[in-house]
């Protein structure tokens, strides 16, 4: 019986789940492993700095990695590459963010799956496969309701004095960073949309303040309005949802989902301990 190896990589972070054939279960994480981020030679970097040193890479092992990134066949190669770097005797399969997200939230059931972490992406899913979803456009044209979105709202509205006058000293306050700073980090940043996305901590300290509360019902209408209208979705479709924001946010979630006819079901923070289950590495 070969190890196994199970991989969730979001834009920020990635988790990873190893269990060997001895039954010893090892969790560790990376960076986020988007390929469009990363040129082949970065990801075999940062999986093979990743993989702690009492994992023998020589061993056989099943990889199944779910990652943003990963929808289309060459990205999926790339990593797959990647990964036979660090375990030459692996055997990979490589899928999308959007179907760890199915797996872990809906399981083998059929429904709506969206994912509003860092970035934002939505699909629906027939309880093995995804049969619907959209162009994602990132968080320069897209991602709305996504950490990036949220953050870029929250700095532009900062920066062009839109912020009411209490909550931008506040602001200023807790994130401390220069004018030329906030520029550097985003312009001059290779992956901005994690500068952005942190941001958002910000508006969890302060959800009673009207102006927060409000951006944050802007930002879920806008993910239903700009995606999810566009996916043939049913009158009481149910949604599963992964994420950060969709998590810390649910309530804003749930009102926006209600009022368009669906029903929010499971909401997790990060999908590997439901992968784990999917995969069934708990048993």
């Amino acid at each position: 019986m070969a190890s196994i190896l199970i991989a969730d990589s979001g834009s920020t972070k990635t988790d990873w789940f190893f269990k060997g054939e001895d039954g010893e279960v090892i969790s560790f994480k990376s960076a986020g492993l988007n390929p469009y981020f990363y040129t082949p030679d970065e990801l075999s970097s940062e999986i093979n700095h990743a993989i702690p040193s009492k994992i023998d890479r020589k061993t056989k092992v099943e990889v199944t990695f779910y990652g943003s990134g990963c929808s289309s066949s060459e990205r999926q190669g790339e990593i797959s590459e990647a990964i036979k770097n660090a375990f030459p005797n692996a055997e990979t399969e490589v899928y999308s963010d959007l179907m760890a997200a199915a797996r872990c939230s809906l399981g083998r059931e059929k429904g709506m799956v969206v994912i509003i972490g860092t970035g934002s992406n939505v699909a629906l899913f027939d309880g093995e496969r995804i049969t619907d979803t959209i162009q994602s456009l990132g968080y320069m044209f897209g991602d709305e309701a996504s950490g990036a979105w949220f953050g870029k709202a929250l700095m532009t509205d900062f920066l062009t004095g839109k912020m009411p006058k209490q909550v931008s000293e506040h602001f200023a306050d807790w994130h401390k960073l220069t004018f030329e700073q906030i520029l550097e980090k985003t312009y001059r940043n290779n992956q901005p949309s994690r500068f952005l996305a942190s941001m958002v901590p910000f508006m969890n300290l302060h959800l009673s303040n009207d102006y927060v509360s409000s951006l944050l019902t802007q930002g879920f209408e806008a993910f239903f309005n700009a995606m999810a209208s566009q996916l043939p979705t049913q009158n009481g479709e149910v949604i599963g949802a992964v994420g950060s924001i969709a998590y810390h946010f649910k309530p804003f979630l749930e009102k926006s989902a209600k009022t368009r006819g669906f029903k929010l079901s499971t909401v997790t923070n990060t999908p590997i301990e439901g992968l784990k289950s999917f995969h069934r590495l708990c048993e």
